[in-house]
């Protein structure tokens, strides 16, 4: 589940400092830009290792789907509490959905 954290810290990270750059004026600067470009550097190696982030997620078992949700709740912080909440529980939904989507898939199969 390392890689799979890694790359949702490299989202996370991002939505945070853009969030906190326009939450002030809603105008993202040079030097906030930069921070944000620097940021998405990051991005890179995601979309390397992308087939290992999807191996690993396919992996969760349905506890591991649950402590992963729990992990972005306490990782995911947004200056606007209510709207962290919705992203928070949407991300929640659909790891949960996840497995649904897997036995449909499987039942197609069939």
């Amino acid at each position: 589940m390392k890689s799979l954290q890694a790359a949702l810290l490299v989202l996370i990270n991002i939505t945070e400092k853009t969030t906190g750059a326009l939450e002030d004026d809603g105008i993202i600067d040079w030097m906030e830009g930069t921070g944000l470009g620097i940021s998405a550097l990051g991005l890179i190696k995601v979309f390397k290792d992308l087939k290992n982030i999807v191996a690993e997620f396919k992996a969760l078992t349905p506890d591991q789907k649950l402590e992963l949700a729990e992990w972005f709740k306490e990782e995911f912080d947004i200056t606007d509490n209510n709207v962290e909440s919705i992203v928070e529980e949407i991300f929640s939904s659909l790891i949960q959905m996840s497995g649904l989507f897997d036995l449909l898939t499987s039942i197609e199969k069939k």
